[in-house]
């Protein structure tokens, strides 16, 4: 459920392909991709110039950054707030880069999870202080309920493609990027992406 899968159904139906979905970690997608088990990964995965030396990337088809959650009557209103905290974030996303660095200079501890969890809900629930996940994935906790709040703007802003193996699946990159730029005149795009965010 989500943008990407919605947003994969209305690519392969305007541009007359058939998939099958895995709905893998993120970790699990990066190996089963390497191993060759997969021929793509749709799952907001962020450009970085790291990554486009080692994969071939689709049009961006979202916008994202990454932001501070904490549990919605929680004290912390700051980075500041995180001194000699725990903080969570999903391990190997680009995420982890940013919040290593900032754990440096506000004195935070990071605790790395497994990248099938809901670190949202987490939070949520009380389980930890905080964590940092996609601003879009909280955005869409908040809508379903969950009673968190993000006291710090969005930071670590990218934007998000299909990803590749690179020099492989060129035919398929080809077909969404037809693909978005007529769901985009269509209409089709936004009604997907306002279902979510809005």
């Amino acid at each position: 459920v989500g943008i990407d899968v919605d947003l994969l159904e209305a690519l392969a139906k305007e541009q007359n392909f058939k998939y099958e979905l895995l709905p893998l970690g993120f970790q699990s997608s990066m190996d089963a991709l390497e191993r060759g088990e997969v021929d793509a990964i749709f799952s907001g995965m962020s450009i970085t110039e790291a990554r486009k030396e080692v994969y071939d990337f689709s049009e961006p088809y979202l916008a994202t950054g990454l932001a501070l959650v904490v549990e919605e009557n929680s004290p912390i209103a700051s980075y500041e707030d995180l001194e000699g905290r725990t903080v969570t974030v999903k391990r190997g996303t680009s995420g982890c880069e940013f919040v290593e660095k900032i754990s440096q200079k506000y004195d935070f501890n990071v605790l790395y999870l497994d990248d099938d969890m809901n670190l949202v809900e987490d939070v949520a629930l009380k389980l930890s202080d905080a964590c940092f996940e996609d601003i879009i994935f909280i955005e869409y906790n908040i809508a379903n309920g969950l009673k968190v709040k993000t006291p710090v703007g969005e930071e670590d802003y990218s934007e998000c493609a299909v990803m590749v193996k690179k020099g492989e699946n060129k035919e398929l990159i080809e077909k969404i990027n037809n693909g978005l730029m007529t769901l985009k005149n269509n209409g089709t795009y936004n009604k997907i992406i306002d279902k979510y965010l809005k």
